[in-house]
């Protein structure tokens, strides 16, 4: 039998103790039996406790170059043998909420690319996904919080020119195609850590290019839209690159 996720872990110098709370984190589900998980390393010498790597259908570590967050997920997704997936940090922790968005993966058809939750993100509180497509813009959905049909990331990989927002990439060109089906639950299902990369380094990149790829999949109204958000930020004197 298939699993029927697979959770893929991006770790580099990952402390010990965080890594092995996350991966306990799953453990823990009610569905841990149908989980898939898949470390992706760069060579680290990673120990888990045997009890806890019996809980899930499969166990995998992987050794790769260090070539950054997304290379590491874009690897792990290859590997995977589940027709969905769910990317984490080393320092995330599933939450019981969990268990209901792997329960509707298993109900729902295969024409649905992804499933997104609500997550409590650390001094933020809990950030849901909004009902509203063109928000996706300027308010990435949390990346712990989204189970996607593997096959599409296979053919679509997160795009390694955006080091910090590949997921905020994928996830605009997801929601802005016509006939690319997402759906929502309400249960806050992840622990969202802010020492990650993502929460402290900006993509700078990314943001120089959001009014073109804003354009790119939504059309002229969201490039003026985000242009216009620009020139207030700058007017307001954020640091919003250009």
């Amino acid at each position: 039998m298939s699993p029927k996720l697979s959770v893929i872990v991006a770790v580099r110098r990952p402390k010990p103790e965080k890594l092995a709370l996350c991966v306990s984190s799953f453990a823990a589900l009610r569905n841990a039996e149908f989980i898939e998980i898949i470390i992706v390393s760069c060579g680290e010498n990673i120990c888990f406790d045997p009890l806890t790597v019996q809980r899930f259908q499969n166990f995998v570590v992987l050794s790769e170059q260090p070539l950054g967050i997304y290379a590491a997920y874009n690897s792990g997704c290859r590997h995977a043998k589940a027709d969905h997936v769910l990317f984490f940090g080393f320092d995330d922790i599933a939450l019981p909420g969990m268990d209901r968005l792997i329960e509707k993966i298993n109900c729902s058809d295969s024409s649905i690319l992804m499933y997104a939750a609500p997550c409590l993100m650390e001094n933020h509180g809990v950030h849901a996904p909004s009902y509203s497509k063109l928000s996706i813009i300027f308010r990435n959905w949390c990346h712990q919080g989204i189970i996607y049909l593997r096959s599409y990331l296979v053919a679509n990989p997160y795009n390694l020119d955006y080091p910090i927002l590949a997921d905020h990439h994928t996830n605009i060109k997801i929601l802005s195609t016509s006939g690319l089906r997402h759906c929502t639950i309400t249960e806050t299902v992840a622990f969202f850590s802010s020492a990650g990369s993502s929460s402290t380094t900006t993509d700078t990149k990314f943001r120089k290019e959001l009014s073109t790829i804003a354009g790119r999949y939504f059309g002229t109204h969201a490039y003026i839209l985000v242009r216009f958000k620009q020139f207030i930020d700058r007017f307001r004197n954020i640091d919003i690159p250009q």
